[in-house]
């Protein structure tokens, strides 16, 4: 316990009170109001969204649109921030936000932390699936 009778934990939240509310009074122009609290600051905590692509690597494609964008628009966000490749049995590439932008080989367990809005896929006419996990973070529930 502390010289106050409290517990240093909270002895030391009670001087940071005090001193926010000297400030408050002191932008303000008033003097500080004593004994009342400060009202309790909430976060909301972001929705963790992601999608699993299933790509099957038999379907030739050049900058073919991975169609993220639309599944982004529809949980109102503008970009994705993470993607992992999970399976990559064949040769993939990728391009990110535009088709505009260099091809990168897919290789896999590759993750890319990255702002995401559409990724466009390259890859020749090969056998199995590759398998992309992309991850959001959506307001709301």
């Amino acid at each position: 316990m502390s010289a106050f009778g409290l517990p240093f934990g909270l002895q030391r939240l009670d001087v940071i009170i005090k001193v926010l509310r000297e400030i408050k009074a002191a932008l303000l122009g008033k003097p500080p109001e004593e004994g009342v609290v400060p009202p309790v600051l909430t976060i909301e905590r972001l929705n963790n969204r992601y999608k699993i692509f299933t790509l099957n690597l038999a379907n030739v494609r050049n900058d073919e649109p991975l169609g993220l964008k639309s599944l982004l628009e529809a949980d109102g966000v503008k970009y994705a921030r993470f993607m992992t490749v999970l399976a990559l049995p064949a040769a993939m590439s990728y391009k990110l936000n535009s088709n505009a932008n260099d091809l990168t080989a897919a290789a896999l367990g590759e993750q890319v932390t990255f702002e995401i809005t559409e990724m466009y896929i390259t890859n020749a006419a090969l056998a199995g699936n590759a398998i992309l996990w992309i991850e959001w973070f959506a307001e709301g529930p």
